[in-house]
């Protein structure tokens, strides 16, 4: 197994040392058993002060090549609209890097702190549609066919249904279907069968968006990410309901090996 590293830069949530620092050192220092992504700053108030710099910084990192794998964003979390001309910024950039990891990993989907955590804690999310609808991402796709699109979360509900983001797995489906479309496009299970601590499952809807995988064709798109390294103890409980879910719906042997191993390689091209 490996690992792979990622934050955002949040936004008004100061950390104490630099994002890219930290996950680069981590990674490099792992003799090859972690990974990383790299990130930027997208929360200024005035992008075109800051985009050379944030930009080079970004760029910098994924210059280090070896265990960068491309780079991470997670719009609804630092309330970064799809259809921001940062996106454009960064993807144009992006296609011209002359490195294999022309990768962008996209938090697709709602978060729960758009609910009563974010509230709890003071941190400012946005879960509205121009953040999470992945078809504002078509054109890039289009556009830049050279870089791989890895939809992370896949639009899966966060939220439960009183809130206001609640999208009734509307967002699943246009992942899949973009899935369906676009070779360079490709869907994660991260995060999805995270469990309480009795066992059962934090975000309903889990089998059932994996038996729509397959059903849809898809599941040679799927890799498997627990999102769960944060809780110590967690991840093989979301492996091993994550592999239930994919032989309840029907993936072969074949399909589940390669949604847990030959999918992350090919998706992050290492």
């Amino acid at each position: 197994s490996i690992g792979l590293l990622y934050n955002p830069y949040p936004k008004d949530f100061p950390m104490p040392f630099d994002i890219n620092e930290k996950v680069y050192e981590i990674a490099s220092s792992s003799n090859g058993k972690i990974f990383c992504l790299a990130s930027l700053d997208t929360t200024h108030d005035n992008w075109e002060d800051h985009k050379e710099f944030e930009l080079n910084r970004l760029f910098g990192f994924l210059e280090k090549n070896a265990c960068v794998l491309g780079v991470k964003l997670a719009p609804p979390n630092t309330c970064l609209p799809l259809t921001s001309p940062i996106i454009s910024d960064i993807l144009e950039r992006l296609n011209q890097h002359d490195g294999n990891n022309k990768v962008l990993a996209v938090h697709i989907g709602t978060t729960l702190m758009c609910g009563p955590l974010g509230k709890q804690f003071g941190v400012k999310c946005n879960c509205s549609e121009e953040y999470i609808d992945p078809r504002h991402l078509e054109p890039y796709v289009k556009s830049y066919p050279d870089i791989t699109y890895a939809l992370l979360h896949s639009g899966h509900e966060f939220l439960p249904p009183d809130e206001d983001c609640y999208y009734d797995f509307k967002f699943v489906n246009e992942c899949i279907a973009m899935a369906k479309e676009y070779p360079n496009v490709y869907l994660s299970l991260s995060a999805i069968f995270a469990q309480n601590p009795d066992g059962t499952l934090k975000y309903p809807g889990g089998f059932e968006l994996v038996k729509k995988m397959k059903q849809e064709g898809v599941a040679h798109k799927v890799f498997w990410a627990s999102d769960q390294s944060w809780v110590k103890g967690s991840i093989r409980p979301a492996l091993i309901v994550a592999i239930k879910a994919m032989i309840e719906a029907g993936f072969t042997q074949e399909e589940r090996t390669w949604s847990l191993n030959g999918c992350t390689r090919k998706a992050f091209r290492f």
